[in-house]
């Protein structure tokens, strides 16, 4: 919107003794655009709608939907794009606990297989589908001078946390809009979480990280067997869908 304005009063007055100009010495002109042909108008502020929005957004993903006795994550659930298939509850949250404690321990009470130094740290951290947010909790707490963003569908972490790290509800398979880059990206027992792990979460995170970050993807593999014939075992829905993630 350009707008044209010419101060009043000859330059060469003596500065001090001129009227200061206000607002209203001014002559505006405002060229309106136009959208469709049709005049585009200024709209009255807004702020107050949108903050409204955002609280609606911050109760909608608290309020979890529940089928079958199980409680499951509400942001993005049931929509056109890939869903993350296990619950959210205490009893999930619990086998998650258990699940970093079991991995933590298999690497010899290591949060990270990764170099990172003690003495030069990494700067930013992301940890992608977090869960309940124990490794990230734990890892603030290794690298009091990182700052650690740890994404997730369920808000089910912690509310006292270590200064430096910050949850944020995310679905990871969106395009990553970081302001920053990262020194270490970090994701642990993700397996079926997406439709393409290699596009949606490796590639994004080769381009987030600075030069010289690591990008460290913990996994257990289970391998599948069949009772069925050797001939049949391939048709066997749940391998198949094991196979394609």
């Amino acid at each position: 919107m350009p707008v044209e304005s010419q101060a009043p009063g000859d330059p060469g007055d003596d500065e001090e003794t001129r009227p200061q100009p206000g607002l209203q010495s001014f002559p505006f002109t405002f060229d309106c655009s136009t959208i469709g042909g049709a005049p585009s108008f200024i709209e009255a502020d807004i702020a107050d709608e949108l903050w409204d929005d955002s609280a609606s957004l911050s109760e909608s993903v608290q309020t979890f939907p529940e089928e079958f006795g199980r409680t499951y994550h509400a942001y993005r659930a049931g929509g056109s794009r890939a869903v993350y298939a296990f619950p959210n509850d205490n009893t999930e949250q619990e086998r998650l606990a258990l699940q970093g404690q079991i991995l933590k321990a298999l690497f010899g009470d290591s949060l990270y297989l990764a170099p990172l130094s003690k003495s030069r740290p990494p700067r930013n951290i992301l940890d992608i589908a977090t869960g309940i947010g124990d490794w990230a909790i734990e890892m603030g707490d290794a690298f009091p001078d990182s700052q650690i963003i740890a994404t997730d569908l369920s808000p089910i972490q912690p509310l006292e946390v270590p200064p430096n790290v910050n949850f944020f509800v995310e679905d990871s398979s969106d395009p990553w809009i970081y302001s920053q880059s990262f020194d270490y990206i970090h994701t642990r027992s993700t397996g079926g979480c997406w439709t393409s792990f290699q596009t949606q979460i490796a590639e994004q995170a080769f381009t987030a990280l600075n030069p010289g970050g690591w990008f460290e993807s913990q996994a257990v593999i289970f391998p599948m067997h069949s009772a069925e014939d050797s001939r049949t075992a391939n048709a066997n829905p749940i391998l198949k869908w094991i196979s394609s993630r």
